[in-house]
């Protein structure tokens, strides 16, 4: 089963059995707040289309369960469940330029060629990157910690 979404720009479509739940947006959120568990969120069209600007907030959450970690890809909407689509997939030329294995497949709807994503993968890219960002982040303070003890100014001794 695949589950056709909407950012704001386009439609994709999404295997079912990568997803650990769809909720609100703000639904998500507080259920991220009461639970333990490690939780990220990041918006899908700002991942795939970062040079599209958007007004739109997006509504729906898309739960994709990673080591323990729940990452929400945030979505306009979901359009529909398909029970049985045709995925073509994609041709090696498409294939070998991509900066990201995100995408497995074409679907075409409604005359529309749709893209198939691979929602775990794009989790797990959310996930690095924000343990890129917190694991630079430390190196820097880090290093400003370093350097503002290297240069400390300390008072000549008379003896």
């Amino acid at each position: 089963m695949l589950v056709v979404v909407r950012t704001a720009n386009r439609r994709y479509a999404v295997r079912r059995t990568d997803l650990l739940g769809i909720r609100r947006a703000d639904v998500a959120r507080h259920e991220a707040l009461r639970s333990a568990q490690p939780f990220a969120s990041m918006a899908l069209g700002a991942l795939l289309e970062p040079l599209a600007a958007s007004e739109i907030r997006p509504s729906q959450a898309l739960l994709v369960s990673l080591r323990r970690r729940t990452i929400a890809l945030l979505v306009e909407r979901v359009e529909e469940f398909l029970e049985q689509p045709h995925v073509h997939p994609l041709p090696a030329l498409l294939r070998n330029q991509l900066h990201q294995e995100w995408a497995v497949g074409i679907l075409m709807h409604e005359d529309e060629p749709i893209i198939v994503l691979d929602l775990r993968a794009v989790a797990r890219s959310v996930l690095l990157q924000r343990a890129g960002r917190e694991h630079a982040e430390t190196l820097v303070h880090a290093e400003i910690r370093d350097n503002n003890s290297e240069f400390a100014y300390a008072e000549p001794s008379l003896h």
